[in-house]
């Protein structure tokens, strides 16, 4: 067979094919974003994995999924679910994603602030704020509503 007769069968064999690469990237444009972080927790599993001479084997027996998928994991191409992730945090104690703590000022009208108190929980310590002004830290057990601390107020002018 000559050239030209190798080259005319192998044409009519791929025609109307599209090729793989293109589809893997057309992916990838598409799914960027989530690839993206995909890829940053594979890092960090690989990471942690590492640090703790664990393998991914014991990883996958740990959340409860085959080696394979693991495998697929730590290579950054996996849409993964919260339910994974938490697996997989809880047994590599370690954090994957962190969801970082809103700081809001709750804002008071005037006559509500000056005999209320606002209580605003920020990065695990709850702070007590009264006319808009920080008044102090409030143990985080304690947490108190505009409706108990009016509750609070009316008991002690009734006792006194």
């Amino acid at each position: 067979m000559k050239r030209e007769e190798k080259i005319e069968k192998l044409n009519k064999i791929v025609a109307g094919q599209k090729s793989k690469w293109e589809e893997r990237a057309e992916f990838r444009i598409k799914n960027e974003e989530w690839l993206n972080k995909s890829a940053e927790i594979a890092l960090k599993i690989l990471r942690t994995l590492r640090y703790f001479d664990m393998s991914q084997a014991k990883l996958a027996e740990g959340i409860g999924v085959s080696p394979q998928q693991i495998s697929k994991i730590v290579k950054g191409k996996e849409n993964l679910t919260l339910d994974t992730i938490c697996k997989i945090e809880k047994v590599l104690n370690t954090e994957l994603i962190m969801i970082p703590a809103h700081y809001f000022r709750m804002q008071l009208s005037e006559d509500f602030a000056k005999d209320h108190f606002a209580v605003v929980n920020y990065q695990k310590t709850t702070v007590a704020y009264k006319r808009n002004e920080l008044i102090t830290e409030v143990d985080n057990e304690m947490f108190i509503t505009a409706d108990s601390q009016q509750e609070e107020d009316s008991r002690q002018k009734e006792a006194a």
